[in-house]
């Protein structure tokens, strides 16, 4: 959503007088506890950190604010408030360059038409039955939704040249959206395991639940209205963001590595790690150079990915890894 590079985000906030300005904040997870402790977090699982984390910073200030006006029973209670004060100050500053980030986040998702396009990615992946002429009018810049259309429709070559035509433009193969992954795109259409669509979507409803819709659109009109003062938004504007992120959002799922791993370590029978080489230095192969596979589950496990692997797949491992330690 926002433009990083060696851990420095950019991002567009309106300042105090509603003025557009670039900001960018460097992303620590040694100097910045709350990005340490929320970095692989789901979105609305972050912004809900975040609200606790104001409701913290905000019943200190009120703490402090009522010892310093005599509520305190001494002045060593108010000396010790006050030596609390630079941390605060610090972490609160911290949070508001957060909530910064998340605004510009929030202001993206809705320029790009993310709620939507998330919607309908899932219905595609679910089985349902999406009309063409829906992804045309997503499609732009989109090439990930292409992907998954031609995944898991069966799609007619027609209509795939149809959808990258507006990706690509006519006689032309290095600018557009399409070009810059135009190697992944020829391995998806080449790859013959890839091309069995019927594995991914083989049954298709006529229609798909759109309860999502208003979900949606509740969103946009929270992003629209974004509090103006820090204590505003510690009110409840995030919580409520948090709440239709979770509407459209597809449930958090172990994806590919994870399952294999998952599969491996517990030993679960009829899965596809059935067909893994299992390798054993203190067991002697049997006949045929079998090895006689271990009985009880692995208890520690070391993945590690040949070629290309992603942000993705590691976060969701590393969720996994948490719920099983």
């Amino acid at each position: 959503m926002l433009g990083i590079k060696l851990n420095r985000v950019a991002f567009r906030v309106p300042n105090d007088k509603g003025v557009v300005v670039d900001k960018s904040h460097d992303l620590d997870v040694q100097a910045d506890k709350f990005f340490s402790a929320t970095a692989g977090l789901l979105f609305p699982d972050a912004i809900a950190s975040h609200e606790e984390e104001l409701k913290v910073v905000l019943k200190k200030e009120k703490d402090i604010s009522t010892k310093a006006g005599g509520g305190g029973n001494s002045t060593k209670e108010l000396a010790a408030a006050v030596d609390t004060l630079p941390a605060l100050l610090e972490m609160k500053k911290t949070l508001e360059v957060h909530t910064n980030v998340f605004q510009a986040t929030m202001d993206a998702v809705t320029t790009r038409q993310v709620p939507e396009f998330s919607m309908l990615e899932q219905r595609l992946i679910e089985g349902f039955n999406v009309p063409a002429a829906e992804v045309v009018a997503l499609l732009s810049e989109k090439v990930r939704l292409l992907m998954i259309y031609y995944l898991t429709t069966g799609a007619s070559s027609r209509e795939i040249a149809e959808f990258e035509a507006i990706l690509r433009p006519p006689g032309s193969s290095t600018t557009g959206p399409l070009a810059a992954f135009d190697s992944a795109w020829k391995f998806i259409k080449q790859h013959t395991s890839l091309q069995k669509h019927a594995s991914v979507g083989s049954s298709f409803s006529d229609s798909a639940p759109n309860n999502n819709a208003t979900a949606a659109s509740k969103l946009k009109g929270l992003a629209n209205n974004w509090a103006g003062s820090f204590a505003g938004q510690a009110q409840g504007w995030l919580t409520q963001a948090a709440e239709q992120f979770k509407n459209f959002l597809p449930e958090n799922k172990k994806l590919q590595v994870t399952r294999v791993a998952d599969a491996i370590s517990e030993l679960r029978p009829n899965t596809e790690d059935e067909s893994y080489l299992y390798l054993d230095p203190k067991i002697k192969a049997g006949g045929g150079g079998q090895v006689p596979r271990q009985r009880t589950p692995f208890r520690d496990v070391i993945v590690f990915v040949i070629g290309g692997g992603n942000y993705n797949e590691y976060q969701n491992l590393q969720a996994y890894a948490k719920v099983h330690t």
